[in-house]
């Protein structure tokens, strides 16, 4: 076999081995990811209370509010009330290392039990976890027990300075019901938690 056949091959095995998550994303996907404007009034899946009274640590982990769009990919944004420090400019979110797990309820044979380092169980028995942090996402499957895997950089991204943070994940056999939202410390200490119907328009 010479040379450029067997380069030929390589690339033909990389392509087949490639997975549903390393394909490009469709362009409305990508400016979801981009532009907040993007996201429009169908997509807003949920509303959070804002916390009063707290520090502006706890703030940074304060969930505002949670869009879903899933027209292409399952596109799902987590907005903040204050990842950046409102009066310092202090970047809360990301020096404490805080997480938004996103638990997806996707038909049966999920799990009940929260992801790690969270304690206790969700309100329904979800299929797949997926992750927000300021570097990126991951997603797992639950249902396999199998390790988290990270997401391609195309396909997440943490807008803290402007509030928001949003990943695109590939669908699964069935669209998802309900959501639950957590923002958490690595140390598993819940700072906000929102549960989500996903498929109804909270606004028309």
């Amino acid at each position: 076999m010479t040379r450029l056949a067997s380069l030929a091959v390589l690339v033909a095995l990389s392509a087949l081995l490639a997975t549903a998550s390393d394909a490009a994303l469709a362009p409305h996907a990508q400016r979801l990811l981009a532009e907040p404007t993007a996201w429009g009034r169908g997509t807003l899946a949920a509303l959070s209370p804002v916390q009063t009274g707290v520090t502006a640590a706890r703030s940074a982990g304060d969930i505002l509010a949670v869009y879903y769009d899933p027209s292409d990919a399952l596109a799902f944004r987590v907005s903040l009330v204050a990842p950046i420090g409102i009066t310092d400019g202090r970047a809360y979110f990301e020096e404490n290392g805080y997480r938004v797990a996103v638990l997806l309820e996707e038909g049966e044979g999920g799990v009940s039990t929260l992801p790690a380092p969270l304690r206790g169980s969700a309100p329904f028995a979800y299929s797949r976890a997926l992750v927000l942090d300021g570097g990126g996402a991951s997603i797992a499957d639950a249902r396999s027990g199998r390790g988290a895997t990270r997401l391609a950089g195309d396909r997440a991204a943490a807008h803290l300075d402007r509030g928001w943070m949003a990943a695109a994940i590939v669908p699964g056999a069935q669209a998802p019901s309900r959501a639950l939202v957590i923002c958490y410390s690595p140390q598993g200490v819940e700072l906000d938690r929102i549960l989500v119907p996903l498929g109804a328009q909270l606004l028309p």
